[in-house]
């Protein structure tokens, strides 16, 4: 019971993490610091655990790799084409074919995919949160909240014994407190408007 209940609040907070930074894409006029590959490598890390998920019938983790998928391939779509990023077009061109050759992987590979892929989304974005002048399409509480929710999934994993659950949480977590602290501190040091 409890197990299952922390699976369901892991499937809102997933979503919820995200969320806040189409949010700020749509109501800002600036993309600034937004990493379009961040975008594209959280999409297909999404893809192979909403897969690998689905073959395990582990519904609870399965709705938390569905809302991050939509909230990412949102931010992707208005990169693209709100903000007219030439990567970001090219990106979008790529889900279907990589939607189709993941959904035949073999579960055990959509897994090694879906784990691959959550060490690295988080790991371009950390690049452009450090070398970047300007972080202002960047939603601090994003990323505060992928690094709670991470915690979350390791104590999710070792409950449900599907331990793949808990390897992105020791590179995400850290990474997305440190793109936080950095946008946080990029925040503190421009100009009140």
């Amino acid at each position: 019971m409890f197990t299952a209940l922390l699976g369901w609040s892991l499937a809102v907070a997933s979503a919820l993490t995200i969320l806040p930074t189409p949010i700020k894409l749509i109501r800002k006029n600036s993309s600034s610091g937004v990493s379009s590959l961040t975008s594209i490598v959280a999409i297909v890390a999404m893809l192979s655990w909403s897969f690998y998920t689905l073959n395990l019938k582990d519904y609870p983790a399965l709705a938390s790799s569905l809302g991050p998928l939509l909230c990412w391939s949102a931010t992707l779509y208005l990169l693209a084409f709100k903000y007219q990023q030439k990567n970001a077009k090219i990106y979008l061109l790529a889900i279907t074919p990589l939607l189709i050759i993941i959904g035949f992987l073999p579960t055990k590979l959509q897994g090694s995919l879906a784990v691959i892929g959550s060490f690295l989304w988080a790991l371009p974005q950390l690049k452009k949160a450090f070398t970047s002048s300007s972080l202002k399409g960047i939603s601090v509480l994003s990323y505060l909240f992928v690094a709670l929710e991470n915690l979350a999934w390791v104590g999710y994993a070792l409950l449900t014994k599907h331990y793949a659950y808990a390897f992105a949480p020791l590179i995400q977590g850290p990474v997305a407190l440190l793109i936080a602290l950095k946008a946080n501190l990029d925040k503190s040091r421009s100009p009140a408007k």
